[in-house]
């Protein structure tokens, strides 16, 4: 089978599971709006719904990096970058609300079976956006800018800004003007952290790792799982705090080793 049979044949499967996807995202919209008057009556549904919906759009993101010949970034062995992931973690784990537990501003009810769904609803999401972002979009800006001074920071900043305004679509489903433009500023710089981690570790399953406990710990109270205040006069500083110096240090060795992207994501990679 020839080169281009078999790049028209994994496109028609990410098309068809892109549009089970849309199937059963309309579906639930349809459930959701009609049978439950706008909400569902129980968490487990949301999230397994959600998960369900990102793990297939994770497959369809998979299926056209292999398409487009960037194969290579779906390496899972971990060369180098341990410092780099261990910033990442850091800035992960400032997003838990550890002193709003402490001080009682915050109160989880939910039972075991709603956070095995919680937790795979969160693996879900970064799955779906690190290999969609990071694995697809990435290279693919990358191939524009590898020629021009600072390509690949380009590219980074780039695909980082595709990756945050895509949370305009929030405003949609229903979300605050002023809570998605917060949205759009935290989630640049998640997502050029995670495009460092990306490139330090030479993987995609450390980002997704990260991406994965970042939201495990921010999306508590967004999702129904807990029900309080996310964050008080003791997280914000230390979550400041540790965003600067992570940050500062990820910009010092990107540009350190900023040569390192093209190695990974050669968009002649077939």
């Amino acid at each position: 089978m020839d080169g281009k049979k078999k790049r028209n044949i994994t496109l028609g499967f990410a098309i068809a599971v892109a549009v089970l996807a849309l199937g059963i995202t309309i579906a639930d919209e349809i459930v959701r709006s009609v049978v439950f008057a706008g909400k569902y009556p129980y968490i487990i549904i949301t999230l397994g719904l959600g998960a369900i919906e990102r793990f297939l759009l994770s497959i369809v993101a998979i299926l056209l990096i292999i398409a487009l010949g960037y194969k290579r970034v779906l390496k899972v062995g971990i060369k180098g970058g341990i410092l780099v992931c261990l910033g990442g973690m850091a800035v992960a784990l400032a997003n838990f609300p550890f002193a709003s537990f402490a001080e009682g501003s915050i109160v989880v009810e939910a039972g075991n079976a709603e956070w095995v769904v919680y937790i795979a609803y969160c693996i879900a999401v970064g799955l779906f956006e690190e290999t969609a972002f990071r694995g697809l979009v990435f290279p693919l800006v990358l191939e524009k800018t590898q020629d021009k001074r600072h390509g690949p920071a380009l590219a980074v900043i780039l695909s980082s800004s595709i990756f945050a305004l895509v949370h305009l679509l929030n405003l949609l489903q229903g979300a605050g003007v002023s809570a998605t433009v917060m949205q759009i500023g935290y989630t640049f710089l998640v997502g050029a952290m995670c495009n460092v981690i990306f490139i330090a570790t030479k993987s995609l399953a450390l980002p997704v790792f990260v991406h994965a406990v970042f939201d495990v710990g921010g999306l508590l109270v967004g999702s129904g799982m807990a029900e309080g205040a996310q964050w008080n006069a003791v997280s914000i500083p230390i979550m400041a705090v540790v965003s600067v110096l992570v940050g500062a240090y990820m910009i010092f060795w990107f540009f350190r080793h900023e040569t390192e992207a093209l190695k990974i994501v050669k968009p002649q990679d077939n």
